[in-house]
């Protein structure tokens, strides 16, 4: 005869609000809901792995934060995991790392309806294959992670806020912010980010974006917002197809130098190609049938 703890050796996590103090694995028994005034989990411990099972923790009018790391904000917490499964329609963040979570994971979750950041993920995460929709500030939101294969979209911030760490191949539409925003070394590749209410990728100090697809951004028409715009250099903006803006296709914000813009594809944005002040290095803009240059910028 086997022990219950031989035949699930985790600890069930069966109503909320719950505090994880010990190391760990925790699985999620079915639907819950949150109690206004707490959070849904609260951990404060590392290597713990909590597994929704598909199930979902909802919020409710005066709950906290769906899943909160560390108690005072300013805690380290290493290795922890969390997925398989929805947290939504809390008062605060979805997930919140605060200044607290280190080198965690976090996938396959659906973050939405938040009224603050859907998924704070802390520093140096791993993040992918999650969805934040609708959440009232960031969708998804790191230090130095690498975010790959997510969406993010309806948010009224940014749709994925990155400061340095990679992004790539994730879906970014219709927020109320940029599509991505990456800085401090960031970089984007492979995205697409379509009808954002700003640039479709912001890129900040020695920052990249490469090979993405942006249409129809800039909706709220702001003067220094693009379809990709550097608004601090240096940076490279290469190999990305930029159409229908409104206002530039690619802008470097006026005073920025050091950018490096080529072998780009523009076409169809509402007031020019580019705007791109003296200082930065911008490869010639013409057609495919004409241009000779390697380095070249495409428009039609």
């Amino acid at each position: 005869m086997k022990t219950l703890d031989q035949i699930q050796p985790r600890t069930p996590i069966s109503a909320l609000p719950f505090f994880i103090n010990t190391p760990g694995s925790y699985y999620v028994t079915t639907n819950l809901v949150g109690i206004p005034g707490t959070n849904g989990i609260t951990i404060a411990a590392n290597d713990v792995s909590i597994d929704l099972s598909g199930f979902a923790l909802y919020g409710v009018a005066g709950s906290v934060d769906g899943i909160l790391v560390g108690l005072t904000g300013f805690d380290a917490y290493t290795n922890i995991a969390v997925a398989n499964g929805t947290i939504r329609d809390w008062d605060h963040k979805g997930v919140n790392g605060n200044f607290s979570a280190y080198n965690c994971r976090f996938e396959c979750l659906h973050v939405l309806k938040n009224k603050d950041a859907g998924l704070d993920a802390g520093y140096q995460a791993a993040i992918n294959h999650c969805e934040a929709v609708s959440n009232g500030s960031y969708g998804i939101y790191s230090f130095n992670a690498l975010i790959e294969s997510c969406v993010a979209n309806l948010n009224v911030g940014e749709g994925i806020y990155a400061s340095g760490g990679r992004v790539l191949n994730c879906s970014c539409q219709s927020n109320g912010g940029q599509g991505v925003r990456v800085f401090n070394g960031g970089f984007v590749s492979g995205c697409l980010c379509s009808l954002n209410a700003r640039s479709g990728i912001g890129i900040g100090v020695n920052s990249v974006a490469y090979g993405n697809d942006c249409v129809g951004n800039n909706t709220s028409t702001v003067a220094i917002e693009a379809g990709i715009v550097s608004f601090l250099g240096p940076g490279r903006i290469e190999g990305n197809h930029v159409g229908y803006s409104t206002g530039y296709g690619i802008m470097v914000v006026p005073g920025q130098t050091g950018v490096v813009v080529i072998k780009n594809s523009t076409a169809g944005n509402t007031n020019n190609v580019y705007s791109i002040p003296a200082g930065n290095d911008v490869g010639p803009w013409g057609n495919a049938a004409t241009s000779t240059s390697p380095w070249a910028n495409i428009y039609n």
